[in-house]
This record gives structure tokens, sequence and C-alpha cells, in this order.
């Protein structure tokens, strides 16, 4: 199966880009519990929709985030899936791909689903279905205008100040002086007297912040 998830989607709050994508998860709607064998692509994308039953995206080994045997929880609850491999999010779209190679089908494991009110996803099942070939192919899958509910788990780069003095003294910050997209955490005596702007700031204990003057924006 490959299905798009939008930005408004997986960062409403617009604050995991440059982040890693390290875990999602899917959460079950039976109570059936079985192991699978699975392979997951994920990659940033521009693309929106699915025009066709044979619009296969592309999709090739670098994106291949995951490779191994997930097991169902069996319960109302989620399966999560760490990533291999974690993915930079860049900001736009996301496409998930997921080859199921366990060919065996004989269990029916039910996702909880969402309407997207577009075809965001296509589905088919057989046992040459590896997303890495099927661009361009003849094999034929079913569109949906409904997505698997999924939670995306972030780890957000972070731009850390220690020692003690200025804003603007570039040597006390890990990644040289923060920009408007930086999250910054901070576990030394920082002043600021002139006007920044970040994307979040945590205070570490020990930790402190003076407004001597300018201002700050979070």
């Amino acid at each position: 199966s490959q299905q798009i998830y939008t930005k408004a989607e997986i960062d409403p709050d617009g604050i995991a880009v440059g982040g890693k994508i390290t875990k999602i998860a899917f959460k079950q709607s039976n109570y059936l519990t079985e192991t699978r064998n699975i392979v997951v692509y994920m990659q940033n994308t521009d693309k929106t929709l699915f025009t066709g039953e044979k619009n296969w995206a592309a999709v090739a080994a670098v994106d291949k985030v995951f490779d191994g045997e997930v097991t169902l929880p069996g319960t109302d609850g989620s399966l999560e899936i760490t990533l291999n491999s974690p993915i930079e999010y860049t900001g736009g779209n996301i496409l998930i791909s997921i080859y199921d190679k366990t060919n065996v089908f004989g269990g029916q494991a039910k996702f909880y689903t969402y309407s997207t009110n577009a075809y965001r996803a296509l589905q088919t099942q057989g046992t040459s279905c590896n997303p890495e070939t099927m661009s361009g192919s003849i094999i034929t899958g079913t569109q949906y205008d409904r997505n698997n509910s999924i939670d995306v788990t972030f780890v957000l780069p972070v731009n850390e100040y220690t020692g003690s003095g200025n804003w603007n003294d570039a040597s006390n910050w890990e990644e040289g002086l923060p920009n408007s997209n930086s999250n910054v955490l901070v576990s030394g005596d920082l002043i600021i007297n002139s006007d920044v702007t970040v994307k979040t700031l945590v205070i570490n204990d020990g930790g402190s912040v003076t407004l001597e003057s300018g201002s700050l924006t979070v």
C-alpha cells in the first residue's frame, strides 16, 4: 500500500521541519494478533494524490526505513514501528509505502481510518507487490479516499547554549547562533539584549534566561 499524509496532518503546529521521524504507529481496531514481516518506505514528496489505479509513486531502496517483524497488539491499541533508519522531515507531504512480505494472507487485521476527501491511498495485495518495482508497472491497485490514522514521533534538532554570557556569543552555542527555525535548549546563564526569534525554547534545570533589553519571540 501507499499513502500520502499532508503537512497539516503530521505537523499541524509547523515545528517539526528539520526533525527526524523515528517512529510511526497505527491504531488497531480489532483483536487479531499475529506476527507479520514487513518493509516500510518513507519519503518527502510533492505528490498530493493518486490519479489512477496504476499511479504508484516511485520508491527506491534508499527510502527504506524499516525491515523486520511486527506483532499486532491484539487489542484496541497501537502497532508501533520504530524505524531502523529515521528520515529527516523537510516540511511537506510524506509518502508511506508498506510491503507485507509475509506472503500469508489469512488474517484480517483492521485499523482505524479517516476520510481524506481525495484519493491519497492506493492498495493492492499479492506476492509481487514490492514498492521498489511497482512504479510504471501494470499492477492495478484500488484507490481510497481514506487513510490509516497515524501517530508520528519526531526528534527535533536542538541548539544548546552552555556557559554564561550574551546571546550573540557564538562560542557558547553548540550549533552556532540560532535563527528563527532553531529549537533552543538553554543549559547555561543566557543574557538577551537584542531582538531574537526562535522556533522553540526550553530552559534546562540550572539554566536561566535574562532579558536585559530587546525582545524574545518564540
